[in-house]
């Protein structure tokens, strides 16, 4: 018998992944979330995503939920932090993936970098998930700034 798959899991991005993610990054939503609101072009999208395919300091993953796409979170390690960046599908807010997602990262992250995921004041979803999952948090001009150390002894798995 083969090892049977948690029904919720990470899974590493993949190169066909990319029109999904451009998908999920013009969401109205995400844009009005983001620090940068434009609506990003396909070039543009194609571009970054390519690099940060190579880049290995950004390691990227797409939640599942079994064998359907909910959400995406990326952890680019700059400045000895590991920043996140994450989002779920429009249609499937509101029932959880959001906690999960961010719970699933801590395992998946670098246990000697902090975490660090910079929200802005007014979305007040990505601020008390940060603070339920324990972050603390530096109120900047116009913005979150949430910190989190996730040690070895927290009884979490990590992958290189």
């Amino acid at each position: 018998m083969g090892q049977q798959r948690e029904k919720l899991y990470l899974r590493a991005v993949k190169a066909d992944d990319m029109m999904l993610l451009y998908r999920w990054v013009n969401d109205p939503a995400v844009r009005k979330s983001a620090f940068q609101s434009e609506m990003i072009s396909l070039k543009e999208h194609q571009a970054w995503f390519h690099h940060a395919l190579q880049n290995p300091n950004v390691r990227m993953f797409i939640l599942m939920d079994g064998d359907e796409a909910v959400g995406q979170v990326r952890l680019t390690v700059e400045h000895e932090e590991q920043t996140i960046d994450y989002s779920v599908d429009a249609e499937k807010r509101g029932r959880g993936y959001g906690m999960k997602l961010l719970s699933l990262v801590e395992r998946d992250c670098t246990p000697t970098l902090p975490l660090l995921g910079k929200v802005k004041i007014d979305n007040g979803v990505s601020c008390r998930l940060f603070e339920k999952l324990g972050y603390t948090c530096e109120k900047e001009k116009g913005y979150n700034m949430y910190h989190k150390f996730v040690s070895i002894n927290d009884g979490h798995k990590f992958a290189g």
